[in-house]
């Protein structure tokens, strides 16, 4: 028996296969590195790693329903289910803005499909074009909370083609894994009814009243989790955050460059073209302005709280729909008019840009993966060693080595708390760090040591062999290794 497929099957099928090739460019990292230890909430609920005890674990988490999701799928499958999580939300990214353009992309054949994939997998992978301001972007080579702002493009997708409630329930849904797109999600909302009060349709009440029973349960737990009705505590724990743990995203007097006018051009092309088809035009218009009016506001109060909401932000998402609706207008030309340049459509120039990108993006993402590797031999010790281990105090860049060990550390500069009172604790402990691995001598080293073990029972340290502080003869050495030493703080002279 042979099924036939309807067109628009077919055409299904082909995009998931371009998206799926797409995917497969990206390297990711290895387990567990970077802002994987947002993973830590739901790892210890399993006891795949004890880290019960580790101060971060025991902060209030900021994104329950990211860490329950993967407690779920850790639980009934594995570890490597996140690498899959992570597969599935690349390709829907890349469905999603193909969709998105499908809307006025002329006609669709397979040298199109070949282009289109090809420049998507460019611009990603290249990222100038792809990512938004202030260092921030949507998708990378990590799996994360706010990887799940990719359900803003199928939001948008759907809501071009008429599909309002589960255009809605997408908006939604990336705020629940990541409230701090709140604030975007509202900018997408009203993007949206100014274009269906063009259109007069009476949906708009419902589509409200729809967005605020599943958004508000996210604002009561942000209230009811975060809120501090104490000023110095809010202005000393915002400051830390603008000023020093994330001035790269958070002050914008930090960031903004001439380099930024970039993404803005980029917007205000795409506009241009698509300024006839209104269902696209009107909502990322209004995200745009809306965006770049309260970053204005900023520049000129610089307010802690509202720099802390990143109005910016937004355009991790225009940014890659502009470009890809740029690229999708181009594929409109006539190409009967550049003969000469027709060789190109062939599918063999896919493959190309699949195997060039793809061996790039290889050798361009692994240097985490070989900066992981380069500390294996460490992390393989203090994990076949853990039990002698109560605590550790590492080095505040030594980030991996929770997940790596299910060893608890005092602090490290990546992972903060969220909650004010909570930041400030945090930046204490990183502090006090600082101060002991800074310190130029032995009484001193003891001295905040002593500060350290009234919050924390440390055990052990880790020094970096080039720090000038590793001469740390009073204590007896745990390990050695090429580029780290550890003392154990059970066997020195004076006793702490």
């Amino acid at each position: 028996m042979v099924i036939k497929l309807n067109q628009e099957k077919k055409e299904f099928i082909i995009l998931i296969i371009f998206s799926s090739i797409f995917a497969l460019t990206v390297q990711q990292n290895y387990l567990f590195q970077g802002n994987h230890a947002h993973l830590i909430h739901s790892l210890k609920n399993i006891n795949l790693v004890d880290l019960n005890n580790d101060w971060i674990s025991s902060i209030t988490n900021h994104v329950p329903i990211f860490t329950f999701f993967n407690y779920i799928f850790i639980k009934f499958f594995s570890i490597n289910i996140i690498h899959i999580l992570h597969f599935l939300l690349l390709i829907t990214t890349a469905i999603s803005i193909f969709y998105i353009c499908k809307k006025f992309l002329n006609k669709i054949d397979f040298s199109v499909y070949c282009f289109w994939f090809g420049f998507f997998i460019i611009l990603f992978n290249e990222k100038t074009f792809f990512n938004g301001v202030a260092g921030q972007g949507v998708l990378n080579h990590v799996y994360q909370p706010s990887s799940f702002g990719v359900l803003f493009f199928l939001s948008f997708a759907f809501f071009i083609y008429s599909k309002y409630y589960l255009s809605i329930l997408s908006l939604a849904a990336s705020v629940y894994f990541h409230p701090t797109y709140l604030l975007h999600s509202g900018f997408f909302l009203i993007g949206y009814i100014l274009f269906l009060v063009s259109k007069n349709e009476k949906i708009i009440f419902n589509i409200i009243i729809t967005y605020l029973v599943l958004i508000l349960p996210v604002v009561f737990f942000l209230f009811n989790n975060f809120v501090i009705f104490d000023n110095t505590i809010n202005t000393e724990a915002q400051k830390i955050l603008v000023e020093n743990r994330i001035p790269h995203h958070a002050n914008i007097y930090s960031w903004l460059s001439i380099k930024d006018l970039r993404p803005v051009i980029l917007i205000s092309i795409s506009l241009y073209l698509v300024k006839n088809v209104k269902e696209i035009f009107i909502p990322l218009l209004s995200v745009f302005l809306l965006s770049i009016s309260l970053s204005i506001i900023q520049y000129i109060i610089n307010n802690y709280w509202l720099a802390l909401l990143f109005p910016w932000r937004s355009f991790v998402f225009l940014v890659p729909i502009s470009s890809l609706i740029i690229v999708s207008f181009v594929l409109n030309l006539d190409y009967g008019r550049f003969s000469k340049f027709s060789k190109f459509t062939h599918p063999i120039f896919f493959v190309f840009i699949f195997l060039s990108w793809f061996t790039i993006s290889k050798i361009d993402s692994s240097i985490d993966n070989l900066a992981f590797k380069k500390n294996s031999e460490i992390y393989n010790y203090l994990k076949s060693n853990k039990n002698d281990i109560k605590k550790l105090l590492v080095p505040l860049d030594l980030l991996d080595i929770r997940l790596n060990t299910g060893i608890p550390i005092f602090v490290d500069w990546k992972h903060h708390a969220f909650k004010n009172d909570e930041i400030i604790h945090w930046y204490k402990r990183v502090k006090l760090n600082e101060s002991f691995y800074n310190s130029n001598n032995y009484k001193d080293m003891l001295a905040i040591l002593r500060e350290i073990k009234k919050i924390d029972e440390i055990s052990h340290v880790i020094f970096r062999k080039s720090n000038k502080t590793n001469d740390f003869r009073m204590c007896e050495k745990f390990g050695v290794f090429n580029d780290y030493i550890i003392y154990n703080l059970k066997l020195c002279k004076p006793k702490l």
